[in-house]
């Protein structure tokens, strides 16, 4: 469960002339080997697009949590199964990022839910995407606490989503992933109630969360919330079943 890719480097230009180009060539219109015509114009289009994703139990007044698992870069909604699948009393909703694509010589599938290109384009889909997964399962309705779990990438779209929806919550992870910049206790609308509970949970040898980014959220935490709690587990960046048992 890294969440780590190795993608092919290089994207060959066949039958041309020009200097092989380094894939993020493409990505970054501020390289200098990246000039746009001067015609150039970028435009959007609206379209109708399906995503999946996956539950596991039964919804209904019995139900004793809720919740709404977010996966991080290069993983799927599934992969995460493996570490939920026995919360037998539980509704488990696992959203998937709509970004699809292969890596390590086409042998598994990753996704990605988004990056810095059309950025902000990109964040109305995903909130659309999440909006409408929580009206199909009619969330609503149901007065069992509702749980956010968000690991790496996916930790940005759980903030996201649960500002923009302005829904309930008792517990919220932050599992080696980063609070958004944009997120601040002004713009930050989720409902709290006196029981809810935000936790903060980094491996101790993680090389994407040094210490300055580890604080950087911390000082974050305590600005959008009254309490919360730091759980460090011996690993990477990476899930741990026995520290996630902790979050019944």
């Amino acid at each position: 469960m890294q969440g780590h890719l190795q993608d092919p480097m290089c994207i060959v230009l066949r039958g041309s002339s020009s200097p092989l180009l380094h894939k993020k060539d493409f990505l970054d219109p501020k390289n200098k080997k990246y000039k746009p015509k001067a015609m150039e114009q970028n435009k959007n289009v609206s379209y109708n697009s399906t995503n999946s994703y996956l539950t596991i139990g039964n919804l209904n007044p019995n139900t004793q949590n809720i919740w709404l698992i977010f996966h991080g870069f290069g993983q799927t909604a599934a992969q995460l199964i493996p570490f939920f699948e026995e919360r037998k009393e539980d509704y488990l909703i696992f959203l998937q990022a709509p970004s699809k694509f292969y890596f390590q010589n086409f042998s598994k599938i990753g996704s990605s839910w988004l990056t810095q290109m059309d950025l902000e384009e990109e964040k109305k889909n995903i909130l659309a995407y999440v909006s409408a997964v929580v009206t199909n399962e009619n969330l609503i309705h149901f007065s069992c606490p509702i749980n956010w779990f968000g690991f790496s990438q996916g930790v940005s779209v759980l903030f996201r989503s649960l500002s923009f929806l302005e829904l309930p919550y008792q517990k919220i992870v932050v599992w080696a992933g980063q609070i958004p910049k944009e997120i601040s206790k002004e713009t930050f609308k989720g409902i709290s109630t006196e029981s809810s509970e935000v936790f903060l949970v980094y491996g101790d040898k993680d090389p994407l969360i040094d210490k300055d980014k580890k604080q950087e959220q911390i000082l974050k935490a305590k600005d959008l919330f009254s309490s919360y709690k730091e759980i460090s587990f011996e690993g990477e960046h990476q899930l741990d079943f026995t520290t996630l048992q902790r979050f019944r």
